[in-house]
């Protein structure tokens, strides 16, 4: 409620959380229209890749572009070229094109898709200013993160298994535009240009900023890898639209677990923190390979959930220690380049292993990148804890 009575905060924070529906809708709503169309996993797998790594690799740039001209200017633009993509790419699907042309069309969309979640969080850095606060300010938009991945995959699975196949992408386009433009709208809590501030060099030049990244990779891994061998468990199990409720428990679990981080006043260094979440999430991915039945996957789901919002609450919160903020968006947008690139694997390498072998083992994939996070966040910590002690390295 302290956060929420700032004024604007409640208005932009509602926005972004109707704008960014679509993160936990477009790569999902792939995977079901491609798979219901053509059959194959790796197909709707590489497709989903291909949009994220993509957007991995515009996104910092995108990001410098909104840092220097400011948010409305660069986004609503950006936005208008997304919609182009994504509405080629459902007339493509539709009309039984050529597949490389999915690939060019998606491309498209991927390139122009802005991070709304990191222009939220700037505007909370213009709004408040550094202090206690800000944690609960960015422990609140990862809740709000969750609840968009609560309710966002069975949206997209009801709309795409009990309307038509492309109704869940329709959905996702219609929510962006929407959110987005009540979002950019809203101009006095939009952080003012800083066309200066990239005149040097890439924020991910900056100590501490590398680590993150690579965990962040990981971490998407993870996530990429449920989201395909949710789909493919529960299609193999007849049940496909349950994958969405699969997905959605998984995200509430995490919505609960950032509950609980922003209620908590830590005294743990934030680079301790990312670690021990990083460990928690990698511990209860153990047994997901291991389940036979939907029923046996549902506590266990909301169980894999938990550590992911905190987890990613700390590893935003050591970026804004590192960077200035009028670099914010950009050090955002590294991170979620990571995570992005992280999705990419995981989608393909899941789908690979659903169409050779059996879908459970997809899970393995998530199980092995939980693994190698902890390993990335342990062998950086000591540049982590270096880069989080003093003023942030751009200002």
């Amino acid at each position: 409620r302290d956060v929420l009575r700032v004024p604007g905060a409640l208005a932009f924070s509602s926005a972004g959380f109707v704008a960014r529906m679509p993160i936990s809708m477009v790569g999902l709503g792939i995977v079901v229209l491609i798979s219901a169309r053509t059959g194959s996993y790796g197909l709707a797998g590489a497709l989903s890749a291909t949009f994220a790594l993509v957007n991995a690799g515009g996104a910092p740039a995108l990001a410098r572009l909104i840092d220097s001209y400011g948010q409305r200017r660069v986004s609503l633009p950006a936005i208008s070229l997304h919609v182009v993509g994504m509405v080629a790419f459902l007339v493509l699907v539709s009309s039984g094109a050529p597949r490389w042309s999915f690939f060019l069309a998606v491309t498209v969309a991927a390139v122009a898709s802005p991070s709304i979640g990191s222009m939220v969080r700037a505007r909370w850095t213009y709004v408040l200013g550094a202090g206690p606060r800000m944690h609960t300010a960015f422990s609140l938009e990862s809740v709000v993160d969750e609840v968009v991945f609560v309710t966002g995959p069975p949206l997209v699975t009801v709309l795409a298994t009990q309307v038509w196949p492309s109704a869940g992408l329709v959905a996702a386009l219609v929510l962006l535009v929407a959110g987005g433009a009540w979002l950019f709208a809203q101009r006095v809590t939009e952080p003012p240009p800083q066309p200066g501030e990239h005149g040097g060099a890439w924020v991910i030049r900056l100590k501490g900023m590398p680590v993150i990244v690579v965990v962040m990779l990981w971490l998407g891994t993870i996530f990429g890898a449920m989201e395909v061998t949710a789909v493919a468990f529960a299609d193999e199990r007849g049940h496909r639209a349950a994958a969405g409720l699969v997905l959605a428990l998984y995200a509430f679990g995490s919505m609960t677990g950032g509950l609980f981080y922003g209620l908590v006043h830590w005294r743990t260094p934030l680079p301790t923190r990312f670690l021990l979440g990083a460990v928690g999430m990698a511990l209860t991915l153990v047994p997901l390979p291991f389940v036979t039945s939907l029923l046996a996957l549902y506590p266990l789901a909301l169980l894999a959930g938990f550590s992911i919002a905190p987890t990613m609450v700390a590893g935003i919160g050591v970026i804004e220690r590192i960077v200035s903020a009028g670099r914010f968006n950009e050090g955002m947008a590294w991170a979620f380049s990571g995570l992005a690139v992280g999705l990419a694997v995981g989608a393909s390498v899941a789908g690979a292993v659903a169409d050779r072998v059996d879908s459970r083992w997809g899970f393995l994939v998530s199980t092995v990148a939980g693994v190698l996070a902890v390993a990335a966040c342990v062998s950086g910590l000591r540049s982590l804890r270096l880069a989080t002690t003093g003023l942030p390295q751009g200002a």
